[in-house]
C-alpha cells in the first residue's frame, strides 16, 4: 500500500489549516476542492484570530481563488462564517464541503476515512517548501510548528 506523504493526519488537519498561509485540497470519494486559508494583517500586525478562506475557481491554482468567507476564534473556537460578499452560493458543494470539515475538527470528531486533507507541500504557516519528514507529514516546518 502506497501512503501519499501530503496528506495530514485528521489530528495535524486543523493546526495546519489556521496556521496562517495553508493551501490545501480535500479530496472525498466524488469531489476535490482547493482551499486557501490566510491570515490577514492590519497595519502589519497579524490577525490571530481572524482568517480569509477562499477555493480554488479557475484554472490558474496561484491566483484562480474566490473568497468564501473567514474563520473567526472565539473562545478559543474556531467558526466559519460564510460572507455575503462571496460571489459564490453558501449552497455551492465546495462552501458545504468546508463547513462540513471544519465542524467535524472542531467539534473533535475528526474526519471520516472518506476525506483526505492533502497540503501543497509548503509549510502552512510561512510558505516555505517542507523537506523533513516530520514537516511533510503535518504540513508545518519545524520552527513554525513549534510557534504554534
Amino acid at each position: 500500500m502506497h501512503i501519499n506523504p501530503h496528506v495530514i493526519p485528521s489530528c495535524n488537519v486543523l493546526a495546519y489549516m489556521t496556521a496562517g498561509k495553508a493551501t490545501f485540497t480535500a479530496r472525498g470519494r466524488e469531489h476535490s476542492f482547493t482551499f486557501r486559508v490566510k491570515q490577514p494583517k492590519f497595519d502589519g500586525v497579524p490577525a490571530e484570530n481572524l482568517r480569509y478562506v477562499s477555493v480554488l475557481t479557475g484554472p490558474d491554482n496561484t491566483t484562480s481563488y474566490t473568497f468564501i468567507g473567514c474563520l473567526v476564534r472565539k473562545m478559543g473556537r474556531w467558526e466559519f462564517r460564510f460572507s455575503p460578499k462571496a460571489r459564490i452560493s453558501q449552497d455551492a458543494t465546495s462552501v458545504v464541503a468546508f463547513k462540513w470539515i471544519i465542524r467535524r475538527l472542531v467539534d473533535g470528531m475528526g474526519l471520516t476515512n472518506e476525506v483526505e486533507i492533502w497540503h501543497d507541500g509548503r509549510c502552512g504557516k510561512c510558505g516555505h517548501p517542507l523537506t523533513v519528514p516530520e514537516s511533510i507529514e503535518t504540513g508545518l516546518g519545524p520552527i513554525c510548528a513549534q510557534n504554534l
